[in-house]
């Protein structure tokens, strides 16, 4: 019993882990996770700091593309990490990046209608430019178009393989 429910744990964690450096979803933390006890599954919830917002809206930005605490490299002894977690790992993104195209085309509903929060953060960059006394052009509309597209061409450049730290600098 403790084996399966260890493998379960293990694996959604490691989907969960796909899945939040995928789609840049940050502010991970214990109140955001919660495990099912009767199958030992963990399931992610308040996904509010989605797309790398995290990184840019936070006091402390997010620069990690998943968390792996000793705690958790702990679940995976005796093989460790490089065991089933990794296996998981490169079994979800791999699925992820054979259904790149789906995941991209469900993405692209961001780009015709953008998310409050990608509103608020060009909120805050145009305040940011005012304290600065910037001789760049006013933001615009134009450039609430532009920021949804620059989103999902990072989750494309991910879900590509693309070397992540060209990606999150």
């Amino acid at each position: 019993m403790y084996c399966c429910l260890r493998e379960r744990f293990i694996a959604s964690f490691a989907a969960l882990s796909v899945a939040t450096y995928v789609l840049g979803i940050g502010d991970r933390h214990l109140d955001n996770i919660l495990i099912d006890l009767s199958l030992g599954e963990l399931i992610g919830i308040d996904f509010g700091c989605a797309f790398g917002t995290s990184s840019q809206l936070l006091p402390i930005p997010e620069l990690m593309p998943f968390r792996l605490t000793n705690q958790l490299c702990g679940v995976c002894d005796p093989v460790g990490v490089n065991g089933l977690l990794r296996s998981s790992m490169v079994k979800f993104l791999r699925s992820v990046r054979d259904s790149g195209q789906l995941l991209l085309s469900a993405l692209d509903i961001f780009i015709k209608d953008p998310s409050l929060d990608w509103t608020v953060s060009l909120g805050f960059v145009r305040e940011a430019l005012k304290q600065l006394k910037s001789s760049d052009p006013p933001l615009t509309p134009v450039h609430l178009s532009w920021y949804p597209k620059q989103k999902i061409e990072i989750c494309r450049r991910k879900i590509e393989g693309d070397n992540p730290v060209s990606i999150m600098a």
